[in-house]
């Protein structure tokens, strides 16, 4: 990846693959989840049995365009984000219960499928995510509100627990500390043997979503004793981290699975690690972040945002979706932010 500093470069893919419908006389702005290149040019297309859009992938696009707005100071950015985040309001109901897909242009909800039906602790946790990020940049209370007007219906694990952790702590101010406390607190408490953070205790622990170390190292000094949580980040990341980044990542680590590492198995270390660097400078953070970095050199072009959707082997998915073009654009923005 050459570095290329043209702010507007990260959302390109993203804004391709947007499209918007109408409700009650307001444009509705969602983001297809897959795309396909067909004569020259990737075009959207369908999750097989799911649908067209969804929460999980429009968050965490929110995320990342706010995130840009914070790097450059990027207009474009902020107003993207806005415009996305219609569709994060559209999908919770009065009750605060969000669904996470649409199966039609027209914006049809769908539900009763294992990836979406209401209150699901993923596409709930990363909208909490997302509006409280979009509440601390703009100040708007309409975010704030529908932070807190969110229920989550199930039981979840530290990933998760992760997720609204760093949600949390975008309005430290206005959440309560307490939960935020007991949070950090179900997350630094359930380790290995080897020091490394779990999901959950004899739980698989999938590379996907590994929240757990951005998490606590964001939390360092802000929650707890800053030298303790320094410590436990950086055992993570020596029996952990530095294992699956040198052994060329896994999909899931403790079956050794490596089939299909798609780009959210890696953007979540380089997240977690990047905050440690903050805490504690070290070459060793440092050169971690970078071969993390080498693995996105055939995987993505910053010139156009697509990313292709997963690697195998020597083989290499001709796909390139939302979530791929998202995490590598979080990525990115971090590899630049290093080297700045």
């Amino acid at each position: 990846m050459d570095l290329k500093l043209n702010p507007n470069n990260f959302l390109k893919h993203l804004q391709n693959l947007t499209e918007s419908f109408k409700y009650n006389d307001q444009d509705i702005y969602y983001i297809n989840v897959y795309s396909q290149k067909q004569n020259g040019k990737y075009v959207p297309i369908a999750a097989p049995g799911e649908g067209i859009a969804c929460v999980d992938d429009s968050a965490r696009a929110v995320i990342l365009a706010l995130e840009i707005y914070e790097s450059f100071a990027d207009k474009e950015s902020l107003e993207q984000a806005e415009k996305w985040l219609t569709f994060l309001e559209y999908m919770q109901d009065k009750k605060g219960y969000i669904s996470n897909f649409i199966d039609s242009p027209k914006g049809q909800k769908k539900f009763g499928i294992p990836s979406s039906y209401k209150g699901g602790v993923w596409w709930s946790a990363r909208a909490k995510w997302a509006w409280a990020k979009a509440y601390r940049i703009t100040k708007e209370k309409k975010y704030l509100d529908l932070y807190f007007k969110t229920k989550i219906t199930e039981n979840y694990e530290n990933n998760v627990a992760s997720i609204l952790l760093i949600a949390g702590l975008e309005i430290s101010e206005r959440e309560n500390r307490l939960y935020l406390e007991k949070l950090l607190e179900r997350i630094i408490s359930c380790r290995s043997k080897r020091g490394y953070f779990l999901h959950a205790k004899s739980a698989p622990l999938h590379l996907w979503a590994y929240h757990e170390l951005e998490a606590v190292a964001k939390s360092a000094g802000l929650l707890g004793n800053k030298e303790t949580l320094r410590k436990l980040c950086e055992a993570t990341v020596d029996s952990l981290a530095s294992d699956v980044i040198n052994n060329g990542f896994y999909f899931e680590y403790l079956s050794r699975d490596k089939s299909e590492i798609n780009p959210y198995c890696v953007s979540p270390l380089i997240r977690g690690i990047y905050e440690l660097n903050i805490l504690d400078k070290k070459e060793k953070y440092q050169k971690l972040l970078h071969k993390c970095f080498d693995w996105f050199e055939k995987m993505y072009d910053p010139v156009t945002s697509t990313c292709f959707d997963w690697v195998h082997g020597e083989k290499i998915a001709s796909d390139c979706g939302a979530e791929a073009s998202i995490e590598a654009g979080f990525s990115y923005l971090k590899k630049l932010k290093l080297s700045s």
